[in-house]
């Protein structure tokens, strides 16, 4: 019995059981008209479930990445597989060993940090374990393959005196509350921007972070942020001039890369850290609550991690956080 049918990624695939076994193999149509015309020419008493060559399954995945992730990752998706063959060729997938990801590796590092190198390994994993749940694969051989290890960085985000530098520079007031808006709630930067005033309850003081048709949230996942007093203060100042809440002084919609550069520009000339960009805001925020005591699961969820091990990062405290704490035994010495 022969069947074909579409994925996800919007590729038709053909299906057949030889000698008790069942097969799948792509038709690398995107058309059921292709997809027929290709039916024709596969002799399936010789047909297997050969894997396919690196450059095909990249294709395919990346039109499976494009329906079903963010943009971002759709980005990082494509930047890490195109890298990937790029460094190692177009071999079939069941013939990349661990030496060739080692390779990868080493060839990546001349041009790229250590961090970015694990990010683009992460994802390379995460490919090809859709590649073994297409039955292209058995084994995952990017899940035998260690990450490079990383130094430790200083701190990157904001602390009390630096926030307050940063708001009294910043000369435009809608610029200002957007910058004050991310601090107070962690959200990302293409949530801001595509932040509708539809998905704003006022009565309620909640914010819904949603999938849109042009926007889709990192992890596909939805949120609801409640409304501290200075959100809704923002929010209650603010004219309701285009369906989005945050707009160019024109009323026209924001972008990810000018608010990227505008924020760039203050924090050059300020003279605050130069590492320091607007996602570090969404640090600030988590590291605050963090040294608040709110607990690490709450904090999870306002931010959007599928996992709490994403948000463990910001459990990170200073030194005067350390000395304070190690403080309190003086008064025990003291006492006795």
């Amino acid at each position: 019995m022969v069947t074909l049918y579409q994925r996800t990624n919007g590729i038709w695939y053909v299906s057949f059981i030889k000698n008790g076994k069942r097969y799948q193999r792509s038709t690398k149509a995107a058309t059921k008209k292709k997809a027929l015309q290709f039916l024709a020419t596969v002799d399936f008493d010789h047909s297997t479930n050969r894997s396919v060559g690196l450059q095909s399954f990249i294709q395919d995945f990346l039109g499976w990445s494009a329906v079903n992730k963010a943009a971002k990752s759709l980005e990082n998706d494509r930047r890490a597989l195109t890298w990937l063959l790029k460094l190692i060729g177009n071999k079939r997938l069941d013939k990349i060993t661990i030496a060739d990801i080692e390779r990868f590796k080493s060839a990546r590092l001349q041009v790229a940090s250590p961090t970015t190198v694990n990010i683009d390994l992460r994802t390379c994993k995460a490919a090809f374990y859709v590649a073994v749940k297409w039955e292209l694969l058995k084994v995952n051989v990017f899940s035998k393959v260690p990450q490079m290890r990383v130094v430790p960085q200083t701190r990157v985000y904001l602390i009390e005196d630096e926030v307050a530098m940063l708001l009294s520079g910043i000369a435009e007031n809608w610029f200002r509350d957007l910058v004050m808006f991310a601090l107070n709630t962690g959200m990302r930067r293409g949530e801001i921007v595509n932040l509708r005033w539809v998905d704003v309850d006022m009565d309620r003081r909640v914010i819904r972070i949603v999938n849109q048709e042009t926007f889709t949230v990192k992890g596909g996942k939805g949120r609801v942020i409640p409304m501290n007093d200075t959100v809704y203060g923002i929010l209650c100042n603010r004219l309701s001039i285009s369906s989005h809440v945050f707009t160019n002084q024109a009323g026209g919609k924001l972008y990810d890369n000018y608010i990227q550069h505008r924020f760039k520009k203050y924090i050059r000339r300020l003279g605050l850290n130069p590492n320091l960009h607007f996602h570090h805001l969404r640090h600030t925020f988590a590291t605050s609550l963090v040294k608040q005591g709110v607990p690490i699961y709450e904090v999870q969820h306002l931010l959007g991690h599928a996992n709490v091990t994403t948000t463990q990062i910001y459990s990170h405290m200073s030194v005067e956080d350390l000395r304070s704490a190690v403080g309190v035994l003086d008064k025990l010495a003291s006492a006795g």
